[in-house]
């Protein structure tokens, strides 16, 4: 082989294939005296080649692994050290023999910062896989009553992802039926907490059994301690519904508990250290509550370190139609039935309602159709007479005052309509029940445009064939 080709290979060898390898490779002659020194090994220790090579190992760098080799004559293996750089390193240390004579040693360093950050990097998109899985799981919950995509859910969802990634306590607001629990569950959901998820409802437990639910008691036949709702639910969330049910007795160990990360055992006095997540709802005035001295000021303001209001169903009605399809879809599982249709007048309906009972009054009325209609589509002669009627009440209400014809004329067509329906068209039956006669009301009922359901529905069937 050619001599100049020989240098080239050798200048190959250490000026560019090894500098481009990720380990820190380091060779030393039997005086320890360094040949070898590439650019990994300049950025882990700080040191540069020229500051190195041709001198004594241990002149510049002490206490090193390649040094204890040389002089031990033995192999070392995975040796974790720390450099003065702050890199964690992985060393492996051998002894080079070449025809059986020892002329030195070679050292590779694995610096571990680089495997140390994609670990972290991987911890973090486990974390983020995760909580997006648990949102999933959420969405899914079939229990669930907070589903919407009204503008005010998208933000009161937005802003429960924010504040289930803490441990602070939250206060929801919101009338009767609205999906507090659902919320306060949702949150416990797309949190980290490892323990189980508890509601209890404040105004459904005795006064003098409060402190033991909560707190623990005694087994009056065994003498063992029974554990109470905060000992259950340790590491867990608990979802205190009408907060301003609870006793001042009561409100006072729950802000001594939320003070002291702590309860004491009602049976033997013993201070238990215990994580839970308290989150409290109410539908009533609980500030002024506190003016009267009904609730404690002060835990109210530890309860109330984050407040989340869930709206009304008749402030976002753009979610009836998916709530609607939702719990339809529930109920039919439920009762082993064919998902119907929904007729268009009885989503107008269902619109135009008040909703007094928010999504617990829709989920109780979908239930009632879905059952009513036995698989097939659900009409308007399914739905409650009480929603029908409050229905028209609301339309006859919001016409226009000064236009009393119109108002009379459309009072009159709802009740001709109904004794219609009740006589089964009878009309001579209708007119006595009017106490009109029989050939005003058939004028009434041309008038007013009045007809059967199967005629209705014979004619858009004739409409839609036609188009």
């Amino acid at each position: 082989m050619n001599k100049k080709f020989e240098v080239f290979l050798d200048t190959a060898a250490r000026d560019f294939i090894l500098d481009v390898i990720e380990e820190a490779i380091c060779i030393v002659d039997n005086d320890g005296i360094v040949h070898v020194w590439n650019e990994k090994s300049e950025k882990i220790y700080d040191v540069t080649k020229e500051e190195l090579i041709g001198k004594r190992m241990d002149s510049v760098l002490k206490d090193t692994v390649i040094m204890k080799v040389l002089e031990s004559g033995e192999d070392m293996e995975n040796i974790y050290q720390s450099t003065r750089t702050g890199c964690n390193i992985l060393v492996n240390a051998k002894i080079i023999y070449i025809d059986g004579e020892k002329v030195g040693a070679l050292c590779v360093d694995k610096d571990l910062s680089e495997i140390d950050r994609l670990n972290r990097q991987v911890d973090k998109l486990k974390d983020k896989i995760n909580y997006l899985e648990i949102q999933r799981k959420a969405e899914m919950n079939k229990n669930t009553m907070i589903a919407g995509n009204s503008i005010q859910m998208e933000d009161l969802m937005y802003k429960a992802a924010k504040v289930a990634r803490t441990d602070t306590p939250l206060m929801i607001l919101g009338e009767s039926g609205v999906g507090k629990k659902a919320l306060a569950r949702r949150i416990h959901e797309m949190s980290q907490r490892k323990g189980p998820f508890v509601h209890v409802n404040c105004g459904a437990i005795p006064n003098e059994i409060f402190e033991s639910e909560f707190f623990g008691s005694t087994d009056p036949r065994t003498g063992k301690n029974i554990p109470g709702l905060f000992e259950i639910v340790d590491q867990g969330t608990i979802f205190l519904g009408e907060i301003t049910e609870m006793p001042v007795s009561m409100q006072s160990k729950l802000l001594n508990l939320l003070q002291k990360n702590e309860i004491v055992r009602a049976s033997d006095g013993k201070h238990i250290k215990i994580n839970v997540r308290i989150i409290s709802g109410t539908n009533k005035n609980i500030e002024k509550m506190t003016e009267t001295g009904v609730f404690l000021e002060e835990l109210y303001y530890s309860l109330n370190v984050i407040e989340l209001t869930v709206p009304p169903l008749r402030e976002r009605k753009s979610d009836i139609p998916l709530l609607a399809d939702l719990f339809m879809k529930e109920m039919c599982e439920k009762y082993n039935l064919e998902i119907p249709k929904l007729d268009p007048e009885v989503v107008d309906i269902l619109m135009q309602y008040s909703w007094k009972g928010n999504i617990r009054e829709l989920q109780n009325i979908i239930e009632h159709v879905v059952v009513m209609s036995g698989g097939k589509t659900i009409n308007t002669d399914m739905l409650p007479i009480s929603i029908k009627e409050s229905v028209k009440s609301y339309v006859r209400a919001n016409l226009q005052v000064n236009d009393l014809a119109k108002s009379v004329g459309e009072f009159e067509k709802d009740i001709i309509e109904n004794v219609m329906n009740k006589s089964s068209w009878n009309k001579s039956e209708a007119a006595r029940m009017l106490n009109i006669p029989r050939t005003t009301l058939i004028y009434k009922i041309d008038l007013y445009g009045i007809k059967k359901k199967s005629e209705k529905k014979t004619k858009k069937t004739k409409k839609n064939q036609t188009v």
